[in-house]
Parts: C-alpha cells; sequence; structure tokens
C-alpha cells in the first residue's frame, strides 16, 4: 500500500478535528470541483449529495405498531393473556404499554396507549398480522380463541401461509400465520377447514398452490367482501370522498 503523503495526511489530520458541519462544507467544496471539471460544467458546480455521497437508505424490517385504545387494560389482558405478548415496559401516568413475542430480541412490537377517540367499529385498521414459527400454533391459537370466545372472522389459506384472522376486544381485525413456504401470487385467498386432519390439509394446499400460485387466487365472497370494505358508510366511493 502507498505512502500517505505528508501533506494529505495533515489535511486529513485536519478535517477529522473539525466540526460535522464545517467538514461537510469542505467536503462538497471538492466534489463540486471534481464534478465540474468531470462534466464540464461551470467551477463550483455542485451535484446532488445524495447522488455522490449517500446510498439509498432502506428498511430493515416493520419493528413495531401502536393501537390506541379506549379501555387499555381490557386489551393488555387480551394481549398477554389470549396471544401471550410479554409486557416489556410501561407507564401508567401516559398511559402506554410495550409488548414483545420476543422480548430479548425485539424491545417491543406492539405498543398500547390511552387517547382512541374513533368509534369501535370504524374501518381504520385493515389487519394486524402476527406470524407462528409453526403451524401448530395457529392450531393452538385457533383452540385458544375458541375456548376464550373470540370473535374469529375467516380462516383461510393464502397459498405462501395459513391464517386465522380475529378480533381484539375493541374490533381491531388481525391475524396469527405461519408460511407455508410455498410460493403463490398475492392476493391469493381460499376458505380452509382447520380442524382437517393437517396433513391432509397441507396437501390440499399445495394442490390449490400447483394450480394457481402463478396466478393468484380469491373466492367471490373475500372478493365481495373486499368491495364491501372499501365502500364508505354513506355508501359514496372511496374515489367520490378523496374528490
Amino acid at each position: 500500500m502507498a505512502a500517505i503523503p505528508p501533506m494529505h495526511r495533515l489535511v486529513l489530520v485536519l478535517l477529522d478535528r473539525m466540526p460535522a458541519v464545517q467538514k461537510n462544507i469542505i467536503v462538497d467544496q471538492v466534489l463540486a470541483s471534481s464534478y465540474s471539471a468531470e462534466h464540464d460544467l461551470p467551477c463550483g458546480t455542485l451535484p446532488r449529495r445524495s447522488a455522490v455521497t449517500t446510498p439509498m437508505p432502506s428498511v430493515a424490517e416493520l419493528g413495531h405498531v401502536g393501537l390506541r385504545c379506549h379501555d387499555v387494560s381490557r386489551q393488555l389482558a387480551f394481549y398477554t393473556e389470549v396471544l401471550g405478548l410479554t409486557v416489556t415496559d410501561h407507564d401508567e401516568r401516559l398511559g402506554i404499554w410495550f409488548l414483545s413475542a420476543r422480548p430479548d430480541t425485539e424491545h417491543h412490537e406492539l405498543l398500547l396507549a390511552e387517547g382512541r377517540d374513533a368509534p369501535v367499529g370504524i374501518k381504520l385498521i385493515q389487519q394486524v398480522s402476527f406470524r407462528c414459527a409453526r403451524f401448530e400454533d395457529v392450531l393452538g391459537f385457533h383452540r385458544r380463541f375458541r375456548e376464550h370466545g373470540v370473535r374469529l372472522d375467516m380462516i383461510v389459506s393464502h397459498g405462501n401461509a395459513v391464517g386465522v384472522y380475529f378480533y381484539d376486544p375493541e374490533d381491531n381485525r388481525c391475524e396469527v400465520y405461519w408460511q407455508t413456504g410455498f410460493v403463490a401470487r398475492q392476493p391469493f385467498v381460499e376458505h380452509i377447514d382447520i380442524e382437517t386432519d393437517p396433513e391432509e390439509l397441507l396437501d390440499a394446499i399445495r394442490v390449490s398452490v400447483e394450480r394457481h400460485g402463478a396466478t393468484g387466487f380469491t373466492e367471490e365472497s373475500y372478493r365481495a367482501w373486499t368491495r364491501e370494505q372499501a365502500m364508505p358508510a354513506d355508501g359514496a366511493t372511496a374515489k367520490e370522498v378523496r374528490q
């Protein structure tokens, strides 16, 4: 590796000691001179900094969702006692509770807070979904929901997943699901009988994916429900409301 010339070494030391704002100004000036010479532009023409020095940022994953509640205590009981989430932190004075299915990895994946002013039943959250590691977990939650009188929405195959949709005590629509490992274009919604023998059910899902996986699949009842949900309460279309 070639040695750094003394003058360049001095410049690097000086830059390192400068405040960040001043350092960025100097770097921009250097980039402008280089860019101008390379592109035969007037001296000092500065390219967009993002295009030269800053890569496109990327999201690693969805970290958590926060729900405002009418009754935080009731919601807290549901998500801890029925779904089994762990409370990792809370502030009773602020009415905020932090919950996680993986407290050692993710401090919180769900936040419950006071202050909901939207009526129960209003169409706001389309769904909040919780991934399960095993198909047996989805089966177990289905039994648990029935034992606790949880209102169910639909039990379906998405081709690439099996999902049980349900409502929390304040009518937020949720899902527990397991990834099948199959590849299927979405939307893919096919109602299933989850009490079928697991091996038979997975075989049926595999056959359905082989038939419809490349194109996706939705039953008429789901299409009708989706159209109905997209309709505001006064009957106007979503397009009319936006206008």
